[in-house]
């Protein structure tokens, strides 16, 4: 009845008062709480709530920007061990203490700097200092060779049992935390940990490169998204930028302490050196200008759309570049301050051309394949333009590798406030917030997976990676306020979209309003730091010319930040005080003088030059040579081709392997003799499963074959010679690993407009979007034809289909013909029936490709080559179409 007593159990509560109650775990320890105390303790429980909450309040147009910033506090308060004093790797799932990732990131950006302190300190009291290793040890034989943990845990070492590389982001906390309280006590208690991790770093992941040795470093599982990264001795760019800033920090560091800074400059200055000749993809940097074009105007006078740091460098084989990179690379090259402002806005660019975004959406979000086009068919629209991303393009999927990653995510929201482009940051960050925070299944969560992860779905609660980067993203990016307490200086960027008229924030160590209304803007800055600082004020010019800049209501300079790109920049500067009030009237439009020059066709944002898709570009670079543009050859085996005169070569004489082979070897060499992270030696797997297995099982089509003579038939009437016999070789393979030849040849004859080619090998993500080999045909004039075996659009692994969506997994090109070795079936795919289904192949399977070629002209001989390391690629038959 309305306005009766409501009961719990047997206890009658009154209407309209307050009632208190309180649970507690029953022990024999256990104090009792009066009934008479609870309106006490619950006033000081909701007074300490109410205090975490609120350490860092925002008031912004937008409430779901203002509300998440309370549930993050809370966060960012729940992974603090106070009696391990120690930042936890997650609040809830993976309570544990550990080193990283980039949760102590949380300490300094919400204003706990005690925190931060306390968290290296313990582990710096725990840093292995044992004496220097005289060698390094082999690979570990208990981990098939993927992994050297004995070599890892030696002097400057942080964390002494973990697998991974925790020190790099660790330091990185350590000298940003520098930045925020310019503690140099704090940093001399430190330097000798700084110098032996340093040094740690140089002898284990420190690699040469051309005659020149310019050093790369090596990412021993170094960030989150380290699992099954394997690198396998190759230079990475987002380990060498984590130690160019880490040695440009050192040497700022040193010269402050009185200690020598020249080596920690000397090594900064080789690695972006290395970095420029040796990993940056497309526009000359800046270390290749002549001498009279360095100066910082000209260099960022002229960007193109084309540019970006490439993932990796292999040091082994070919020594050949990976360009296609993960988010991680765009990010860290942007945070360690390695770019200069054109290639800064050339990498946010391609990250905007080459990784898909995933529109946040409203409704229907119980799949966990809500990224297959689908399920997006039929949910709401997206929410205006938000968006997330995942953290790379590469297939086959792997955990790791491809997943929708909240950090990955916010990180690149700062990356592109860093490069200039909060057009694209916001969006982004408010996507990610409202992604995990408000549509995820635990409101206020800051997980790390997504409902939008194809494999994973919506994982973990609390997780302190995430929480970090967010809080860093909130106040370095969307209030780009970022302190330099070193320097004696404040340096504030605001990224907050056009349209906001009105917004502050309140933070234990500064607050920061701004106003608009109608021509005049009102910056108001409270520094709380324990040190005075000046103040740089770098203010987007939206509305028009400045008519005049005052501080404090006294007139002050100001001037155009030069060579950015993106929304033009004013700065103004003022010397320490306790409060300033920075006014800026304006007149007019934006003058023509205060853009800066771009060059035509530069269009930050979806598209590249030739205003082509994301997906019209991928398909022009996977390609074969035998085809204008590039693109693979649409697949002929559905349907009969005109010709009907076919020769099935034999290959007896160069079969050196039968195909059941390829994962039952020990691929030992070449490795890297370094401490490094590899594919297991069985070829299959990666360091986090060393002991993946995958049985190839080809008696299907060995059975066919010894039905049809030999042979088996494609569905548009082609024959493809392979043994039918069991137990003989029916594989040439090649490889970079010594079991195999870089290389088989293959003579021809006569003339053919098509070869058609059965194929089977692996591949794996990290060598995906690249040639893993070659076929290339060769006429007696000596011209060629090239077909590329590109994963993923004509390379296929043996033990999987590749799985293929729209977003992540986006692979617009022909599908290629397979054929099932254990029963011998041949599959014709169609990418509208396919889409969402790649997965494992029992058995395993091989790939048909077809190869136009130049009819007029005699044929010689026919090549398969090896290009990328630590995969197997095999030749099984060759038919001619005559």
């Amino acid at each position: 009845m309305l306005g009766a007593p409501l009961v719990i159990g047997h206890i009658p509560l009154p209407h309209e008062q307050p009632v208190y109650f309180a649970l507690q775990l029953a022990g024999d320890d256990t104090q009792q709480i009066r009934t008479e105390d609870l309106p006490r303790l619950f006033a000081a429980a909701e007074e300490h709530r109410r205090a975490i909450a609120e350490r860092v309040v925002v008031e912004t147009p937008d409430p779901f920007i203002n509300a998440a910033v309370g549930a993050l506090n809370i966060a960012a308060d729940a992974v603090w061990d106070s009696q391990q004093q120690s930042f936890m790797h997650g609040a809830v799932a993976w309570r544990t203490r550990l080193l990283g990732w980039r949760g102590p990131y949380a300490g300094d950006a919400l204003g706990w700097h005690e925190r931060t302190a306390a968290h290296f300190a313990g582990y710096a009291r725990n840093q292995n200092t044992n004496p220097v290793p005289e060698k390094i040890s082999p690979a570990d034989e208990e981990f098939n060779l993927a992994r050297n943990e004995a070599s890892l845990h030696s002097n400057g070492d942080l964390m002494n049992r973990s697998h991974y590389d925790m020190n790099l982001v660790a330091v990185d906390a350590f000298f940003r935390h520098l930045l925020w309280t310019g503690d140099l006590d704090y940093a001399r208690e430190m330097w000798p940990v700084i110098e032996r991790h340093l040094a740690w770093e140089r002898r284990l992941f420190r690699r040469e490169f051309g005659d020149d040795k310019l050093p790369l470093y090596e990412a021993y599982a170094a960030i989150w998204a380290s699992d099954d990264l394997n690198y396998n001795g190759g230079g990475t760019a987002h380990a060498s930028a984590y130690n160019y800033w880490h040695n440009q920090m050192a040497a700022r560091v040193a010269k402050l302490l009185g200690q020598d800074a020249t080596p920690y400059e000397h090594e900064a200055d080789l690695i972006l050196r290395g970095m420029k000749k040796y990993l940056w993809v497309g526009q000359a940097s800046r270390l290749s200008l002549s001498e009279n074009e360095k100066s910082e105007d000209r260099r960022d006078a002229y960007p193109t759309p084309d540019g970006h740091f490439a993932e990796f460098k292999d040091l082994l084989g070919l020594q050949l570049v990976h360009p296609n990179a993960g988010l991680w690379t765009f990010y860290h090259t942007l945070d360690s301050e390695v770019p200069t402002t054109t290639e800064a806005a050339q990498m946010a660019n391609w990250v905007e051309q080459n990784i898909a975004h995933i529109p946040v959406q409203i409704a229907n979000r119980q799949s966990p394949t809500a990224n297959a086009p689908s399920e997006i068919g039929n949910r709401q629209s997206a929410i205006g333009n938000l968006y997330t991303l995942p953290e790379t393009s590469w297939m086959p999927y792997q955990w790791s590798l491809n997943n929708v990653v909240v950090a990955e995510a916010v990180h690149t929201s700062l990356g592109f406030w860093q490069a200039n482009r909060r057009d694209a940051a916001f969006p982004l960050f408010k996507g990610a917030l409202l992604d995990t925070m408000f549509l995820g299944l635990c409101p206020g969560n800051v997980g790390a997976m997504t409902h939008y992860d194809m494999a994973r779905g919506e994982a973990q609660r609390d997780f302190a990676d995430g929480i970090g980067i967010t809080a860093r993203a909130l106040v370095e990016g969307l209030f780009g306020v970022k302190p330099d307490a070193l320097a004696g200086e404040l340096k504030i960027t605001p990224g907050f979209p056009a349209d906001w008229s009105s917004t502050k924030i309140r933070h234990p160590d500064f607050n920061f309003e701004f106003r608009r209304k109608d021509g005049s803007e009102t910056y108001v800055v409270e520094p709380k730091f324990s040190r005075p600082m000046k103040l740089v004020l770098e203010i987007p010019a939206f509305t028009g010319r400045i008519g005049s800049v005052a501080v404090n209501g006294v007139p002050a300079d100001y001037k155009l930040v030069q060579g950015i790109f993106g929304v033009p920049r004013v700065e103004i500067q003022a010397g320490a005080a306790e409060k300033w009030e920075v006014r800026v009237e304006w007149k007019g439009d934006v003058a023509a003088g205060i853009l800066p020059a771009v060059e035509p066709g530069f269009q930050p944002g979806g598209k590249n030059a030739g205003g082509t898709t994301r997906e019209e570009k991928s398909g022009a670079v996977a390609s074969s040579d035998a085809r204008p543009g590039g693109k693979m050859p649409p697949s002929t085996a559905g349907r009969m081709p005109a010709a009907t005169n076919f020769t099935a070569l034999d290959l007896s004489a160069i079969f050196n392997a039968q195909v059941t082979q390829i994962f039952r070897n020990e691929y030992r060499s070449p490795r890297s003799p370094f401490v490094s992270l590899a594919t297991p030696k069985q070829g299959i797997g990666g360091w986090c499963e060393p002991n993946a297995k995958f049985d190839v099982d080809d008696s299907g089509l060995r059975a066919v074959a010894a039905k049809s003579d030999g042979k088996i038939i494609l569905p548009n009437g082609v024959p493809l010679s392979t043994p039918g016999e069991s137990g003989v070789k029916n594989i040439a393979f090649v490889s970079q690993w010594d079991n195999y030849p870089r290389e088989i040849s293959v003579p021809l004859a006569g003339r053919s407009s098509r070869a058609f080619l059965l194929m089977a090998g692996s591949t794996s993500a990290m060598q995906s979007r690249f040639d893993n080999g070659e076929v290339i045909v060769t006429y007696t004039d000596g011209s060629t034809t090239r077909l590329a075996l590109h994963n993923p659009t004509t390379w296929w692994p043996i033990d999987q289909d590749y799985f293929i969506d729209d977003f992540a997994f986006a692979r617009p090109e022909p599908l290629p013909v397979r054929v099932d070795l254990k029963t011998g079936k041949v599959r014709v795919l169609e990418m509208a029936s396919f889409k969402g289904k790649g997965k494992t192949v029992p058995g395993g399977a091989a790939t048909v490709l077809e190869l136009p070629l130049d009819l007029t002209k005699e044929l010689k001989s026919l090549a398969v080559r090896a290009l990328a390391n630590e995969v197997v690629m095999g030749l099984m038959s060759v038919t001619l179409e005559r």
